[in-house]
């Protein structure tokens, strides 16, 4: 996917998953580190991401276009001089698919993924969302955030590409 000048206002929020490790059944455990949300509040759209381990993660590749965002993954983490075969690299770097939030009973797939690079906060994002016309891939520089004091859930990282102003509504 081309990298280009995205036209949309985005808002990244990642969450430490606090099921992380645990069982949700027999030989079944939640392996996202971090659960996230892709905000475009202008056109009122979220998207869900879980960052699990590139080594986990390749493995849920089953349709074609999954495998072709796997090499589009591969290729880009090549190009940044990782070499993914290392043990060490592929702990430290988190992918994701992409899934839109419609409702709580509706998160479709969509095209795209999330690759964090936990060394260098260094954060991707790609969507492609038919539906919504959405199509656009940018990096981003995660930065840590505060603990709040007033006890509200705060997310543990966050990235944009503009200002957000905290009193905006989320989307959706």
């Amino acid at each position: 996917m081309k990298s280009n000048q995205s036209k949309h206002s985005i808002a990244i929020r990642l969450y430490d998953n606090p099921k992380f490790g645990k069982t949700f059944g027999r030989g079944l455990y939640h392996n996202a580190l971090f659960n996230g949300t892709v905000d475009l509040p202008i056109l009122r759209l979220k998207y869900l991401i879980d960052l699990v381990q590139y080594d986990q993660w390749q493995h849920t590749a089953h349709t074609d276009d999954d495998v072709e965002i796997l090499r589009t993954v591969i290729d880009y983490i090549a190009a940044k001089d990782i070499d993914i075969e290392s043990v060490s690299n592929r702990t430290n770097i988190l992918c994701s698919w992409i899934k839109r939030f419609d409702s709580n009973m509706s998160k479709p797939k969509v095209g795209g993924f999330a690759v964090l690079d936990i060394r260098s906060c260094d954060l991707i994002v790609a969507i492609t969302d038919e539906r919504n016309d959405i199509a656009f891939a940018e990096n981003f520089s995660m930065r840590g955030c505060k603990d709040p004091s007033d006890g509200q859930r705060s997310p543990n990282y966050f990235a944009s590409n503009y200002d957000a102003d905290t009193r905006m509504p989320l989307a959706a």
